[in-house]
């Protein structure tokens, strides 16, 4: 079940802008290769059980995935080139399941590709372009904020969510992102982006519906000290796809500062914040409200990333604003938190643990609360060789929601537990 507008492009849309945004901070950052081919296979082991409250109407389209043994294939393939005036990234991710309950030899779990494109137009004007596209993401997981990365981190790759996947409906999701950056002087930068994210279920339903989300703004930085960014950013978006003819519009200004301090030569401490406020405006067909569906709304935004050792590191993200949610019938303002910490135990062992939790209530009632939904992740990893990693983990998934408020083949709230093991194995084709 994740996500809509931002998150609804399987998050890499808002990892790809926020790496645009901060290009000019992070100029000094290592250069990836020139070229590179890389391809990874993961074959697992799991077994998960489902707590769910009896489902509403058995026989809809969206159906809860079953519980028990299964095995779970993944492949991802990413190509990055290193360009004269930028830098290119592609790639394609895919995930299958088998499992003895499935009718089905193989049951697809989700399928996407994306593009990603940063060049410079000029010496002081970047380009940035991200297009992705999905079949069959996560909805609700998406509304956990995205983990921030390591500026050393030059990869592109799709987030692996696939375990969190509850129900079997199909949906296709396209995202477009486009940033466009002015260095006016040294310490100076302005810059404008458009976003157009579109959902598509291929059984839409009264409490499952089509959504098309659109994002235009901008925004100004200053560098205040070597180290220190202020930055002032506005943004103009609306949601379409909760009523014929509805479309939900809102108006957000942020105002807050990026931190980036050097604690040695591969590690630094990396803080951003942002604060502000949005009025959201609902048609009065669709509103509870007296004064005609305009809201305001308090926004905040904070990730951090810490090395607090050589081989470890702390990450946190939490956001708080509107949310065009995938799976939900109305329009969100959501609270959500993400977590984690990791780092090698030994030279071959690696341990990571990561929780997010997200909670979210309508726009278009004053009391009722729509979703409260909680991940956790529990992942021990064993490198056999460069190539080849083994790994065992606990997963653990809930979501609650407002009766009716999803499909009527999936019911209200659920636990999900499951326990995986498996092998990755990395292919480096080409890289020079």
């Amino acid at each position: 079940m994740p996500s809509s507008h931002v998150r609804a492009t399987v998050l890499l849309a808002t990892i790809a802008l926020q790496a645009g945004l901060a290009a000019p901070l992070f100029a000094q950052a290592a250069q990836p290769s020139v070229h590179s081919l890389d391809i990874d296979v993961t074959v697992s082991g799991a077994y998960e059980t489902d707590d769910a409250e009896q489902i509403v109407t058995p026989g809809f389209g969206a159906q809860l995935q079953p519980s028990g043994y299964s095995t779970i294939g993944i492949g991802n393939l990413q190509y990055t080139r290193q360009l004269q005036r930028g830098r290119f990234a592609a790639g394609a991710g895919s995930a299958v399941r088998h499992s003895p309950e499935e009718q089905q030899t193989f049951t697809s779990i989700a399928h996407n590709a994306f593009a990603d494109l940063t060049t410079n137009v000029s010496n002081r004007m970047v380009l940035h372009v991200n297009q992705l596209v999905a079949y069959s993401p996560s909805y609700l997981y998406g509304t956990f904020p995205t983990l921030p990365n390591s500026p050393l981190d030059t990869s592109v790759t799709v987030p692996q969510d696939y375990d969190f996947n509850v129900d079997n409906s199909s949906s296709y999701n396209l995202g477009t992102t486009v940033v466009l950056t002015r260095s006016m002087t040294r310490h100076f930068r302005v810059n404008m982006q458009g976003e157009f994210n579109e959902t598509n279920f291929s059984k839409e339903t009264d409490l499952r519906k089509d959504l098309t989300t659109y994002s235009i703004g901008g925004g100004i930085q200053r560098d205040v000290t070597r180290t220190t960014v202020l930055a002032l950013d506005y943004r103009y978006r609306t949601g379409e796809g909760y009523g014929a003819g509805v479309t939900t519009g809102e108006h957000i200004a942020n105002i807050g500062f990026d931190l980036s301090r050097p604690l040695s030569t591969r590690r630094r401490l990396l803080f951003s914040v942002r604060l502000g406020g949005s009025t959201v405006d609902i048609p009065e067909s669709v509103a509870e409200f007296e004064t005609g569906g305009r809201q305001f709304r308090v926004n905040a935004d904070f990730t951090v990333l810490y090395p607090f050792a050589r081989t470890w590191r702390l990450r946190g993200s939490y956001n708080r604003g509107v949310q065009y949610v995938g799976g939900l019938p109305e329009p969100a303002f959501v609270d959500g938190f993400a977590g984690e910490v990791g780092g090698l135990m030994s030279r071959r062992v690696e341990f990571t643990a990561r929780f997010s939790k997200s909670s979210g209530e309508s726009l278009l009632a004053t009391t009722r609360s729509l979703l409260d939904t909680y991940a956790g992740e529990v992942r021990f990893t064993y490198k056999l060789s460069r190539q080849i990693d083994t790994f065992g983990e606990y997963m653990a998934y809930s979501y609650s929601t407002q009766e009716r408020v999803l499909d009527p083949g999936l019911p209200p709230s659920l636990n999900r537990q499951g326990v995986h093991a498996g092998l990755t194995l990395h292919v480096p084709v080409s890289r020079r």
